[in-house]
Parts: structure tokens; C-alpha cells; sequence
């Protein structure tokens, strides 16, 4: 065995292995300093580095070894190197005897799954407050509609649920409230007797997830289809169809309330009981009724307590039949179709000579329609209510208007594209036979029918030989909701024309929507050899007539996230053509409240003439669209529209500046 002696070496890093006479190493170049020999019988030697940078010998198996021995020039021939000080312990338990997850689990493993696992919960528990629990930032909410007080009343509603939860009342809770007062305020405009549509859209749903209910009046199963007659020698009686409004509010309420309706029902008969003040607009309305022959109940209702005086602006209109009648149907929702209330209203009507029976209220039942009629204008998406509304007549005006293509400015040249479109799209009304022809229309890329830039055509070709439909308007009223539930309502209710049928039962007005058919000899204007009666609108039992009414939204493009609006428009020819007016002007690049205030035209086929208010001709407008043929009458105001808008969180009302009567009220 070789002698044993301390020696010193010297060495490098190296990336590889090296063959060579000199040195063969793993990792190390070991050069030899010193004398003498160390090594053991196997041609080992043991070393350890030093705190200089020295090895020097130490016992096998704690440092690093190298084998084959070493010359007599004090150079290592072959090196075997083992790691320094290695940080391998040993065990004293089988590593092998755990599971294999125990095993390869790391502790850095261990510390990412639980920081996964708490992100993870701490999710869910956000996700249920939001859900579930009170609202930590005040939601905001409007709610538009034609009288003051009716709007606060239902934004009421609103504000009492944000401060608790959501859930306790919705947007549709709100429309109906705010619908209930506008009975009791404008008893003139819409009621129990009267019908309607409605417009509910989810935002939180996918795309345009609307919903339509359409409540229109509904002729009795005893219509005579024969008629011929004029429509002047109609009866009050038989200018009644069955009434939707409370068919068309129990149906909304089902699918999206969450007041109870007794609730509803007792704040709207509290202000019936309690007496409201009459406004300028009642006011108006009953000084215009002073000259028709009226009933004597309606007279009794309309004048102070000597029966003689009418009502004016500011009086207080106490409404106690009403009242009854609001508790009635809030005790019990059926009272009104098949119960006591529906009996006296059958009663009253048959004396004076309708043919409305208890097994036509029974009948009735509102219509829902998942399928609106949708149009994509430039960057915003219109939505509004189907037929037998008018909102079709809106999205063709429109629809033509798109195809033209001349929007890029709005100019005098506008005006006239629109009346030119309003005329061709109020004869499509007269001859849509249904919802599917109407989609025919606004899906047809080409069409016979163009607008000229240099003049009009004459009335036979917009009318193509029917007669244009005669509706009544003046009795409607308009209610947008924007809620903090992610709804937006917007819903229009009418008995026809300014108070109805003027036929009074249980406290609230009748409507006049039979006279809405169309019929043989309806208008005597008209030559039937050259313009017959609108056929699909042809009186028939158990149909619902054309109406001047319409509801509409509009929503944004492609996408959840934009410009949500409803309207409160009056008036069937000027509403629609304000709210196309306001929709080019917004699109071509006006601000909001421009679009509503500035200066309208309208359009009308019976008379067939073309309207335009007096400030207009500031442009030079009304000599303008003389020059190219229209038959032009000024006015000073053509019809009110008012505007809720929602964007980015943020709920804004522009009132139009012909009626500062209309008001939002917002939180």
C-alpha cells in the first residue's frame, strides 16, 4: 500500500470529460502539488478542498475520489469526481412506502394549489353577493312618462327596492304603477277600457333579448263583416272592442313582476279616492269635449259638484268609482274578465247596444312575441312592437331611408327623403297581410319602389289601390322604465281617440277601437272601384285592428354594451315621423337633445298632406318642398317626443322643448 502523505491540488471547472495522459476528469482538472503518494491498494486517493482552494486527504465517501493512481511527475492520469458537501441526508424511513402524489408534491406545489383554492372561493362568495345581496353603490334607475307625478310615483317604487333588494320590486313593477296613475291623471288617454303594447328588453340576457306583449282591443265574436256603413253612424256602444289593458298587465307581471298587484292596485285607487289636480293637458281635453254631445254620467265626472261647471286646469278630479273598481281587481285580478266588474261592464255596453258578451271578456288573453321586429340602422339597432301596431310602418320608413343612402348630413334634402318614405311605408301598411310580410319587407335587399331626389309621385303609386288606413289617435300614453334590474320597458296604452267611446262603466272610459277596421263605405272619399278597403284589416270577429300606436326601442349594435333609449311620443302620423327624425338626426351626428328640439315635419294620407312646423322655414324648407311638389301646411307644433336614454351606466332625459309636461324622474 502506497505511504501516506499529505498533498496539495489545484484545480479548474471543466464542461466535459478530457482524455489525455495528463488528466481525465469529470467536471475537475486535478493537477498534482507536492511529494510522495497517497494512495490506497485500489489507486485511490481521498481529498477534501480547503478553505484555500487545497484538497487534502480526508475518509472516503465525504468528498471526492479518483482512481487508476497517480506517476511519479504528480499528475493525475484519471479523475472521478463526486460532489461536494451534497445535501443528500439519509432517510430513515422508506420514501418509496408514501403515495406517489405525496412524493412529487412539492412544497412550492402545495402553496400554488392553495392559493388556487382560495381565489377560487373568495370568487364564489363575491358572485353570491352580487347576486343575492343588498347593492353595495346606489343603482340608478328613470322612468319617463306624460305626467310628473306619475313618473316619481313609479321611480319611487324603485328607489324604496335599491335600498333594500333588487328583487323586491322590477322595471315592469314600476311601468304598471306609473301606467295605473296615468289612468287616474289623464282619464281621457288610456284605462282600464282601452289596449296596448309593450316592449321589455334584459340586458343581462344574451343580444337583444326582448320581449313584446301585445294587448290591442279584440272585436267581439258577434262582428258583423258585413257592414256598410259610414263610419259616422257607428254608435258609441259598437265603437267598443273588448279591452287588453288588464290582460296585457297580468301577462307582464307574470313573466317579470315581483310587487304583488294588490300592492299596485291600492296605491293607484288611494289616488283616485284622494283626488288628483287636473292638468293643463285634462284641462284642454274637456274644454274641447264641451262642444260634443256627452253622456251624463261622463258630464258628471268632468264638472264640479253643481254638475254644470267643467273642470279646469288645477281643480281636483276625485275619481271614488274608479277607486272601487282599482280595489276590486286588486283583491281579485279576475273580477274584471269573469267576474263583477266584467258583468257591469257587459251590462252597461249591451243596454246602449254593443255586442260585447261575457264570453268575449273571458276569452281575451294577450299575446306574447319573442320574434320583434328588429332593424339594424347605421350604428344602432331599432326595436319596436309588430303588427297590428304601427311600429312596422317606423322600421320601413326607415328600412327605405337605409337603402336611399343619402344621410350623411341632415339638410332640407332630408326632410323631403323622409316624407317621400313615410308615404310609400303607410301604404305598405294598409296591404301587410301579417308579421310575415312586414319581414319580407325589412329583409329585401332591392325594391321597386325609389326615392326621387327631383320631385313626388303621385298618390296612386304609394297607395298601389287600397284605401289608406283611418285610425284614430289622441288617447294614448307612453311609459320608459330603465331600472336597475337590467330591464328597460317601454309600454304605450290607449282607448283610441280623446276619451274613447266616451261610454263610462265602473269608473273608468271605453274604448273606440272598432272603429279602427277597415269596412266597405267606411269613408265615402274614396272610390271603392279605384281604392278598396284595407283587406287585412278588414272588420271580422275576433280580430284585433290596425293601431296608431307603437312602442320602440332602440338598442345597440351587435353588442350588449351601447345606447339603450325609449320614447314618450304622441300623436300616431307625427310620433312615428318624430321618432324617424330623431333617429337620422342622432345617427348622422347630432347630439341627443338637438335631435329631439329641432324643428319636424309630418306626414298624414287622409288628408293627404304634408306638415311642417313654423320654425323650419328658417332654412328656406317649406318653399323648398313646394318646389318639388309636396302640398305644405305649417303648424306650429307637430306632436310631442321625449327621450330616456341609458349609456354606460349612466341614465339621461331630454325633454322636448314643445311640452315641458313630460318628465323623467332619475336616481
Amino acid at each position: 500500500m502506497a505511504s501516506s502523505m499529505d498533498h496539495q491540488f489545484q484545480y479548474s471547472r471543466m464542461t466535459k470529460v478530457m482524455d489525455g495522459d495528463d488528466h481525465v476528469s469529470a467536471g475537475f482538472e486535478v493537477v498534482f502539488r507536492g511529494s510522495g503518494d497517497d494512495i490506497d491498494d485500489n489507486n485511490t486517493a481521498i481529498v477534501e478542498e480547503s478553505s484555500n482552494g487545497t484538497y487534502s486527504r480526508t475518509s472516503v465517501g465525504e468528498a471526492y475520489h479518483w482512481s487508476k493512481g497517480m506517476d511519479g511527475n504528480s499528475t493525475v492520469n484519471a479523475v472521478t469526481v463526486l460532489e461536494e458537501d451534497s445535501p443528500l441526508r439519509e432517510t430513515r424511513s422508506d420514501p418509496f412506502k408514501k403515495p406517489r402524489w405525496w412524493r412529487e408534491a412539492s412544497s412550492l406545489s402545495v402553496i400554488i394549489a392553495g392559493m388556487i383554492a382560495f381565489c377560487v372561493l373568495i370568487t364564489i362568495a363575491l358572485i353570491i353577493q352580487i347576486l343575492v345581496g343588498a347593492p353595495q353603490i346606489v343603482p340608478h334607475a328613470g322612468v319617463l312618462s306624460d305626467d310628473d307625478e306619475c313618473s316619481r310615483m313609479g321611480l319611487e317604487l324603485l328607489k324604496g327596492s335599491s335600498r333594500e333588494r333588487v328583487e323586491d320590486a322590477t322595471s315592469v313593477d314600476a311601468a304598471i304603477l306609473t301606467s295605473l296613475c296615468l289612468m287616474v291623471k289623464n282619464p281621457h288617454k288610456g284605462g282600464l277600457g282601452g289596449g296596448g303594447f309593450m316592449l321589455v328588453e334584459e340586458q343581462h340576457k344574451e343580444k337583444a333579448h326582448l320581449t313584446e306583449i301585445n294587448f290591442r282591443e279584440m272585436s267581439p265574436a258577434d262582428t258583423d263583416s258585413s257592414l256598410n256603413v259610414s263610419k259616422d253612424q257607428i254608435s258609441r256602444a259598437q265603437s267598443v272592442a273588448v279591452p287588453g289593458y288588464l290582460s296585457g298587465i297580468l301577462k307582464a307581471h307574470g313573466l317579470f313582476g315581483k310587487k304583488p298587484l294588490k300592492f299596485l292596485f291600492e296605491k293607484a285607487a288611494k289616488l283616485a279616492s284622494n283626488g288628483v289636480s287636473v292638468n293643463e293637458e285634462l284641462a284642454d281635453a274637456i274644454e274641447r269635449l264641451k262642444s260634443d254631445a256627452i253622456p251624463d254620467d261622463l258630464t258628471a265626472l268632468l264638472t264640479k259638484d253643481d254638475n254644470m261647471t267643467f273642470l279646469n286646469g288645477n281643480d281636483t278630479l276625485r275619481q271614488p268609482s274608479l277607486a272601487e273598481t282599482l280595489l276590486a281587481i286588486g283583491r281579485d285580478s279576475k273580477s274584471f274578465y269573469s267576474g263583477d266588474v266584467g258583468r257591469a261592464l257587459v251590462s252597461t255596453l249591451r243596454d246602449l247596444g254593443s255586442k260585447i258578451s261575457l264570453n268575449d271578456m273571458r276569452n281575451y288573453s294577450a299575446s306574447v312575441e319573442n320574434d320583434v321586429f328588429k332593424l339594424n340602422y347605421r350604428d344602432i339597432q331599432v326595436a319596436a312592437t309588430g303588427l297590428p301596431s304601427s311600429g312596422p310602418v317606423l322600421l320601413s320608413t326607415l328600412n327605405m331611408l337605409k337603402r336611399d343612402g343619402n344621410h350623411s348630413a341632415f339638410n332640407n334634402a332630408t326632410y323631403h327623403r323622409i316624407i317621400e318614405a313615410l308615404k310609400f311605408s303607410y301604404g305598405y301598411q294598409a296591404s301587410w297581410a301579417d308579421g310575415s310580410d312586414v319581414k319580407e319587407m325589412l329583409g329585401s335587399a332591392t325594391s321597386t319602389d325609389r326615392i326621387r331626389s327631383d320631385g313626388v309621385y303621385s298618390f296612386d303609386t304609394y297607395a298601389k289601390g287600397v284605401q289608406p288606413l283611418d285610425l284614430n289617435s289622441g288617447g294614448e300614453q307612453h311609459v320608459t322604465v330603465i331600472g336597475h334590474d337590467h330591464q328597460i320597458v317601454t309600454m304605450v296604452t290607449g282607448i283610441g281617440s280623446s276619451f274613447g267611446s266616451k261610454v263610462l262603466t265602473s269608473g273608468f272610459l271605453m274604448n273606440d277601437a272598432m272603429l279602427d277596421f277597415s269596412w266597405d263605405g267606411k269613408n265615402p272619399t274614396y272610390d271603392p272601384s279605384v281604392y278598396t278597403p284595407s283587406r287585412s284589416n278588414y272588420i271580422a270577429p275576433k280580430k284585433r285592428p290596425a293601431s296608431s300606436m307603437l312602442a320602440a326601442l332602440l338598442l345597440p349594435n351587435n353588442t350588449k354594451c351601447g345606447l339603450y333609449m325609449g320614447f314618450d311620443a304622441h300623436a300616431w302620423t307625427s310620433a312615428i315621423s318624430s321618432l324617424v327624425q330623431i333617429i337620422v338626426r342622432k345617427t348622422t351626428g347630432a347630439d341627443t337633445q338637438s335631435s329631439v328640439d329641432q324643428a319636424r315635419i309630418s306626414q298624414t294620407m287622409m288628408p293627404f298632406e304634408t306638415f311642417a312646423e313654423a320654425s323650419s322655414n328658417s332654412s328656406g324648407l317649406v318653399s323648398f318642398l313646394e318646389g318639388l311638389g309636396h302640398n305644405v301646411t305649417t303648424a306650429t307644433s307637430l306632436g310631442v317626443c321625449s327621450a330616456l336614454r341609458y349609456l354606460e351606466g349612466s341614465i339621461s332625459f331630454y325633454g322636448d322643448v314643445r311640452d315641458r309636461d313630460d318628465v323623467a324622474q332619475i336616481f
